[in-house]
């Protein structure tokens, strides 16, 4: 895959085919600069045969430009001395048919150690200056399937208990509630670790997984009806997250791929929170204002830093209307939230275009805004989305229209 997209930034001229290109025309002011002679006219072929294959090698295994210098340097220092010993090996001549079959595995073996240059990183006895990796990358990438492994094993533990996965016969329900205590506690953890690891690109980076961490124990003290607890985790997380976007808008392509390879559930955004920390707020009844201030917050102070995320945004305005919905009971507030976050999603999709992505909170919002609608309105929107209800898994079983 990654072949292939890196063929079609070739084909295209899209991966550094202009700074390639300037190579040549300073190739031809060397050739007039030259004398004529055969040595000079060996060297420049030589020169040039060098040059040519050392581009295809940047095509296809360009170092990776990080924020960290260090690693930056490590990288770049590894491609040269890479490049300098496939030339060489490619350009010796032979008649030999044994040499000339051992420069093709030669060859191999080169473009294979390349290729598997992050995991050679590992090795206790690899040179140090072949690393593209240095010990403290290495904790960094530690930490990292540390958090992906217990994000999987604390949703498939939560999956269990919540009765989405099927119980495996092998084990009890009691031995799965301890699986899911006993990766909470593993976060935790994490978080000492994440705290004094310098292996991270930026400070910033760590604040996005310091949060991260705490995010998701703030969400499993929530699950487990310890409020306390998660408003001690979801607070700082908040901070965090809000700190890192700041300097890392929402968003950002190079750190979403970095995400992608960590979290199943996707990037996570500060505006996540927010719903989560009301939620252990409003468990305190005297706290009720403090929660409904949250809430509110998401639209007027949250809403509007994702621009150009628009399922971002509109799921925002589904929490607050199912807040309103729910807990606050003020259904013509909770109307218009449900209405602004559908004008937002149709400013950019249609309904069935949202369902064929996979998102289903346009459909829920027209459902949830057709339980308390009036009128005309309520029942032009349940023509509407009659086909889809069997995709409906938040059906109200009670009115709450006002009489």
């Amino acid at each position: 895959m990654n072949a292939m997209k890196n063929i079609m930034r070739v084909v295209t001229w899209e991966r550094y085919f202009l700074a390639h290109m300037a190579v040549f025309p300073l190739l031809v002011l060397l050739k007039h600069l030259l004398n004529n002679s055969l040595v000079h006219e060996l060297l420049l072929h030589e020169l040039l045969n060098f040059i040519l294959v050392t581009v295809i090698l940047h095509w296809f295994f360009t170092p990776a430009y990080v924020p960290d210098k260090s690693r930056t340097h490590r990288e770049i220092r590894f491609f040269v001395i890479q490049a300098i010993f496939f030339n060489a090996v490619v350009f010796y001549e032979s008649a030999d048919a044994r040499i000339i079959i051992f420069q093709v595995l030669l060859a191999i073996a080169i473009l294979a150690h390349w290729r598997y240059r992050y995991e050679c990183s590992y090795w206790k006895f690899y040179p140090s200056f072949l690393k593209t990796i240095d010990t403290a990358g290495v904790e960094r990438i530690s930490i990292l399937n540390k958090i992906k492994e217990q994000d999987e094993i604390r949703e498939n533990t939560y999956g269990i208990l919540s009765g989405s996965i099927e119980t495996p016969e092998n084990i009890s329900t009691d031995e799965v509630y301890e699986n899911y205590i006993a990766s909470l506690e593993a976060l935790k953890n994490l978080l000492v670790e994440l705290d004094e690891c310098s292996g991270f690109y930026t400070e910033y980076e760590k604040f996005y997984w310091l949060g991260y961490v705490m995010y998701q124990c703030g969400v499993g003290c929530s699950r487990i009806h310890d409020p306390e607890q998660a408003e001690k985790f979801l607070k700082p997380a908040l901070e965090y997250l809000t700190e890192f976007e700041e300097y890392v808008p929402y968003g950002n392509e190079d750190f979403a791929q970095i995400v992608s390879l960590v979290c199943n559930q996707g990037y996570l955004s500060a505006l996540q929170i927010v719903p989560s920390l009301a939620v252990v707020i409003g468990e305190n009844e005297q706290r009720q204002d403090e929660e409904k201030e949250l809430y509110e917050s998401l639209i007027n102070e949250y809403v509007p830093n994702y621009e150009g995320f628009p399922y971002i945004q509109a799921g925002a305005y589904r929490k607050v209307g199912q807040y309103y919905m729910y807990q606050n009971f003020d259904l013509g507030r909770a109307r218009d939230c449900f209405r602004e976050g559908i004008a937002i999603l149709e400013r950019y999709t249609s309904l069935e275009e949202s369902l064929q992505v996979g998102s289903t909170i346009m459909l829920e919002m027209k459902d949830l805004l057709a339980n308390i609608g009036e009128g005309e309105e309520s029942e032009t929107i349940r023509q509407e989305i009659e086909q889809y209800q069997h995709l409906n898994t938040w059906s109200q079983t009670i009115n709450l229209k006002n009489e």
